[in-house]
């Protein structure tokens, strides 16, 4: 089994089968939806997002018409939690039960509060022990979904973070032969994931994201965060967008290298390549601009075959779907 088989296991509630699947990535502005049935892709939507998180997806799911069908979920933000830890070798059937044991040493929550999972990433990490990641998230953030997702009895297949989603299809679609960083542009942060050569090594949240840049549009435009919003997606006067663009993704840029210097410093070798996704990466010259203040040859990534994957709404940008087609098996 390779890392991108690994990590497509991990999850962290576990419930049912249907043949039609809904993968729900539950974003904190919008939550994405993929309908499949029968292995093929009906639809894209999203929908706006409120601070209640278990309607939000049971509405969602009513308006398409898919409360029959069982449901994946990934989820991130500050409840949740990603740690890559060495840990000694054991057969993996007793890998979960012998980490739960320790829990407590790697996360800032009590153990009995979070929801678990871990998988090997790297068997031979040292003489005697492997390398372990391990995906947390608090159950004060998911009770309410799981709870309210069973009163309507909707089927629960799978929960996991949207971070390890996207490194899932990034690793399975892209085979990367060098070691490169994949920073999905999310709108309240923004996701770095360094892969070392195929082996994820640092996964972080960084807290500047879209909404620093809406905020900015906002100020600049005297308008509100939806007008801002309206006007990225339409591209109106694409290099007034770039010139507004570039001091918000000159922070993000100074956080992520922070986060390759780390690398070079632990691994002696460097990052090649720079993936973007997300839905704010599509903004007028934010590739450009991440390159020249990194000095990292720097690509936008969609982790779909085709150019065009059939939306709801025309006018969304595809990049904001990749973590939910990360929990594409």
């Amino acid at each position: 089994m390779n890392i991108a088989q690994s990590l497509a296991k991990l999850n962290l509630f576990i419930e049912g089968k249907e043949n039609e699947t809904v993968f729900l990535d539950l974003g904190s502005r919008y939550i994405k939806g993929i309908a499949q049935e029968q292995n093929k892709i009906k639809t894209a939507f999203a929908e706006e997002a409120t601070s209640d998180h278990a309607k939000d997806v049971v509405s969602a799911l009513r308006k398409h018409r898919l409360t029959s069908a069982r449901v994946n979920l990934c989820v991130k933000g500050p409840d949740t939690i990603m740690r890559y830890i060495p840990f000694p070798r054991m057969e993996k059937k007793n890998l979960k039960q012998s980490f739960g044991f320790e829990l407590g040493k790697h996360i800032p929550f009590p153990a009995d509060t979070v929801y678990f999972d871990v998988c090997v990433i790297e068997e031979e990490f040292s003489k005697t022990e492997s390398l372990v990641l391990l995906a947390a998230v608090k159950k004060e953030m998911l009770a309410p979904v799981i709870e309210e997702a069973a009163k309507e009895k909707i089927k629960l297949s799978a929960i996991t973070l949207s971070p390890l989603a996207i490194i899932n299809t990034f690793l399975t679609g892209q085979n990367p032969a060098d070691n490169c960083a994949v920073i999905d542009i999310g709108y309240s942060s923004t996701s770095l994931s360094l892969i070392k050569k195929t082996v994820p090594y640092l996964s972080r949240e960084i807290k500047v994201s879209g909404k620093s840049l809406l905020k900015k549009i906002s100020t600049i435009k005297n308008c509100d965060l939806a007008e801002a919003e309206r006007i990225l997606i339409t591209k109106q006067n694409p290099e007034e967008l770039t010139e507004i663009s570039e001091e918000i993704f000159l922070g993000i840029a100074e956080e992520i290298r922070s986060s390759l210097d780390y690398f070079e410093m632990n691994t002696g070798e460097q990052i090649s390549s720079l993936y973007l996704t997300g839905g704010f990466s599509y903004i007028p010259g934010v590739g450009k601009i991440m390159a020249n203040s990194l000095g990292i040859e720097t690509k936008p990534w969609k982790p779909w075959e085709k150019p065009e994957i059939p939306l709801s709404e025309k006018n969304l940008p595809q990049d904001m779907f990749s973590a939910a087609m990360g929990l594409i098996p």
